[in-house]
């Protein structure tokens, strides 16, 4: 099953998320403070932080006072008021689904940022336009937008909005399913998130990367993420991030015929989404079910999960949602060998898809289409949409193809001769197949010659995927060997870890934080781990011993002082990788200038830390 919308909603929780500290602020001060007012600017202003206190609270009262801002505003022709009441509108029209009106609003506002010349405000507004279009399921415009932003963020130096735009050009790839990637900006997100210690959003990345590396099939790395997520959302008791996970965790059972564990899953997932109000979910969630309902052969309780999902994503105006469902609906009725309800829903996703320029569902469907008037012997349309279909595919068809296609011709053709010629007589047919005996030979032989070239070239390219899936499958033997050695040697570690607690005395905090500023300005500020330096050397140029040294480094960073060190380097490459200074540079001179004395152990390292390789990753950075 392939459902390309896996973490729609988790782009509304990255760039919406709370700051918690400020939502803890009184809401009846802010009232006293409106009511003591006298200039009416001061007024707008304390509306729209009223706003903000009631915007993941209470949507119904976000509004009302976003409205009064906006009144106030426009009372007194406050214009940057008027533009932040609308971009404030436009954000909670998005959560609560109503995309028009928050796509008007924020283009209101974006004309009136661009006219006060505040790029902070025109930030917000591609952004949140590009939220609107991601819903709305128009990918392309959507990345546009997103990119406007990036540049945006960029020009305002706003870090924090700088990781979220990058996590969310990810999301947009993974829903045109150009999963590596949507894996490089989510590992460039996550490392934004990073550096900034953003517990938030960092679990946001994990979602999306285990969201990521489940469509691309690396079971392995899925659980590890997801897992990973899980843990994250319940100690940041993050009831949407927790419903993703399961929402992604149930993808998985699917895919491993876990049918009932997935179903069960998410009936628990679809009850917190209601309650959380979260609209985007439920219908993920709800058109799971029909896909495990449909995989049961339980076709009518499938059309009912899918009408239930599709009355959502009409109301929510997103068009990918509609075709997906439109086509899971046609796919249901021609099993049901009910053709023409099949037919009308396949076409009305044939339209949708040409519309969101979704080349490969386009396929689909045409192919759908073809086996549907196969089926009720329309065999010239049945012709037409096959190839149709084999055209958008754009690969050599196969003998099995050729054989179809054969097949189909000859059918149609029949019926056209049999419908032209009804009242030639018997022996006027046999004097016809007797003129035409020879030239049928020659015919033959020509097809068959043909035949053969095609299956030695089919045979060919069979050969060559199949050493090239060997190849895959080494590199998956290989990369689960290495993940075992990790895990066997962190096991090592916390067991040393343990034995090292129980036999050494504890330091004092002074001690240990003292240790810790010098560590951070080594690393920092002087750059040490560009020098080959041993862990005795830099134990004796702090002043300490191995021991303590290598035990702070592993308490707090979770690191062991090699793995400390190579961190580093590789946030190094990175930057470097990124910046237009070093674009000449070779990998391996980068990696030197990193401090990597053998380019064998930069690339181990640097695929271990970012799960991709140094060439893959330094190619991605700017894809448009």
């Amino acid at each position: 099953m392939l459902k390309k919308i896996f973490t729609l909603f988790i782009l509304l929780f990255v760039n919406y998320s709370m700051d918690i500290s400020a939502q803890a602020q009184n809401i009846d001060s802010l009232q006293k403070r409106l009511n003591n007012a006298s200039d009416d600017t001061i007024k707008a202003d304390i509306l729209l932080s009223i706003t903000e206190k009631y915007q993941y609270k209470d949507n119904v009262k976000a509004i009302k006072y976003a409205r009064e801002a906006l009144n106030v505003s426009r009372s007194v022709n406050f214009k940057s008021g008027i533009a932040d009441a609308c971009i404030k509108l436009g954000s909670l029209n998005i959560l609560l689904g109503n995309l028009d009106s928050a796509s008007t609003q924020c283009k209101k506002s974006l004309l009136l940022y661009r006219e006060l010349n505040m790029p902070a405000g025109e930030l917000e507004c591609y952004n949140n336009l590009s939220v609107i279009e991601y819903y709305k399921g128009n990918t392309i415009e959507s990345i546009k937008y997103a990119k406007t932003a990036l540049i945006y963020a960029k020009k305002t130096g706003n870090k924090p909005r700088l990781g979220k735009i990058t996590n969310n050009i990810g999301l947009m790839y993974s829903n045109k399913g150009m999963y590596d990637s949507a894996l490089v900006y989510g590992f460039r997100a996550l490392k934004y998130f990073d550096k900034s210690n953003d517990s938030v959003n960092i679990n946001g990345s994990l979602i999306n990367i285990g969201g990521y590396y489940l469509q691309i099939g690396d079971s392995t790395n899925t659980i590890n993420y997801i897992s990973k997520a899980i843990v994250s959302s319940q100690q940041l008791n993050d009831k949407r991030g927790l419903c993703i996970c399961y929402s992604n965790l149930s993808d998985f059972f699917i895919k491993h015929n876990q049918l009932d564990t997935a179903y069960n899953l998410l009936k628990i997932n679809i009850k917190a989404d209601k309650g959380q109000n979260d609209l985007y979910g439920m219908a993920i969630d709800i058109k799971s079910m029909a896909i495990i309902l449909k995989m049961q052969g339980k076709y009518d309780l499938a059309i009912e999960k899918l009408n239930e999902c599709s009355l959502i994503q009409y109301k929510m105006h997103n068009k990918h949602g509609i075709q997906s469902t439109n086509y899971e609906l046609a796919d249901i009725y021609y099993q049901k060998k009910e053709y023409k309800k099949a037919e009308g829903y396949a076409k009305k996703a044939l339209e949708l898809a040409k519309e969101l320029q979704e080349k490969d569902n386009e396929q689909k469907v045409l192919t759908l289409l073809s086996t549907i008037y196969m089926q009720t012997h329309d065999y010239k349309n049945a012709c037409i949409f096959l190839n149709r279909s084999n055209d958008i595919k754009d690969s050599l068809f196969s003998v099995a193809k050729n054989k179809q296609m054969e097949e189909l011709s000859f059918k149609y053709q029949a019926a056209k001769k049999e419908q032209a010629n009804q009242k030639l007589s018997f022996e006027n047919k046999m004097q016809k197949i007797e003129m035409d005996s020879q030239k049928q030979k020659n015919t033959f032989y020509i097809i068959l010659v043909v035949l053969l070239v095609l299956l030695s070239l089919f045979i060919a390219r069979q050969l060559k995927k199949k050493n090239s899936a060997y190849k895959v499958l080494i590199k998956k033997n290989n990369e689960l060997i290495s993940k075992e050695k990790e895990l066997k040697r962190i096991k090592s570690l916390k067991t040393n870890d343990i034995e090292f607690e129980e036999k050494k005395p504890a330091y004092s905090n002074d001690k240990k934080e003292e240790l810790l500023a010098k560590i951070d300005y080594e690393f920092e500020q002087n750059k040490l781990y560009k020098q080959d330096l041993s862990l005795k050397e830099f134990a004796t140029r702090l002043n300490t011993n191995t021991s303590y040294l290598s035990d702070v480094i592993n308490r707090v960073h979770n690191k062991t002082y090699t793995e400390y060190v190579n961190y580093y380097r590789i946030q190094d490459v990175i930057d470097m990788m990124e910046s237009e200074n070093y674009k000449k540079y070779s990998l391996e001179g980068i990696s030197k200038l990193a401090g990597f004395n053998s380019e064998k152990t930069f690339s181990r390292v640097f695929k271990k830390t970012t799960g991709l390789s140094p060439g893959f990753y330094r190619k991605n950075i700017n894809i448009s």
